[in-house]
């Protein structure tokens, strides 16, 4: 059986699913954050929602994922992830300064429905990944992407964009917490296929601009 290859999101797709964010609201800002992060480190669902403050360096350079599906790993964040991070974690310092949860609750909410819900929400508590994989999907919505958008898309958006900037196999390997170099070698196909789309309207007898 031919292996369905990961479909990632384009740059304009990613860059209208995080418009459909509030950065000016500490639940817009919180999730703008962790949807980057995803996109551009390649966590997987349970790692966001259970990446903790200890895990984060004192100059949030740097995570640290502990009992990941590959193991721990440290992973390098890039500036402009590192600065967003850091525009969330002053406002997460005002909301929920004590709670454990790099990504936590921001409010308190109460279930309306007790036969399906065991009771309150706490500020500050850990995030659920139902929540996640519903917000993925309902902003991919909102954005206009015509194809599902669940957290492994995101997933897939890191893998391929980093072998598109030039990272080796064995460094996405590392980014990412494959066991085996093999998983992570599907999103090279992935990558040579949008390079042979890219190809496609390439003419090297075309003039260029500003010659």
């Amino acid at each position: 059986m031919k292996r369905v290859l990961p479909q990632p999101l384009e740059p304009d797709e990613l860059r209208s699913i995080l418009a459909c964010t509030n950065p000016k609201v500490p639940t817009g800002l919180r999730n703008r954050t962790l949807l980057l992060m995803m996109a551009t480190i390649g966590l997987r669902v349970g790692e966001i929602v259970g990446l903790k403050m200890a895990s984060l360096s004192k100059s949030h350079d740097r995570l640290r994922i502990i009992d990941g599906k590959g193991g721990d790993r440290y992973i390098p964040v890039p500036d402009a992830l590192r600065l967003q991070l850091e525009a969330w974690l002053a406002v997460r310092a005002t909301i929920a300064p004590t709670s454990p949860w790099v990504f936590p609750q921001v409010r308190t909410t109460v279930w309306r429905d007790s036969a399906t819900s065991s009771g309150a929400k706490l500020a500050g508590s850990q995030l659920s990944t139902a929540y996640l994989r519903e917000l993925c999907a309902r902003l991919g919505k909102e954005a206009g992407v015509e194809r599902a958008t669940n957290p492994h898309v995101f997933r897939h958006t890191a893998a391929t964009g980093l072998l598109d900037a030039g990272y080796t196999l064995a460094e996405v390997q590392t980014i990412l917490g494959h066991a085996n170099i093999a998983t992570t070698s599907v999103y090279l196909h992935v990558a040579q296929g949008r390079l042979a789309e890219r190809m496609r309207g390439y003419d090297a007898m075309a003039e260029r601009k500003g010659a």
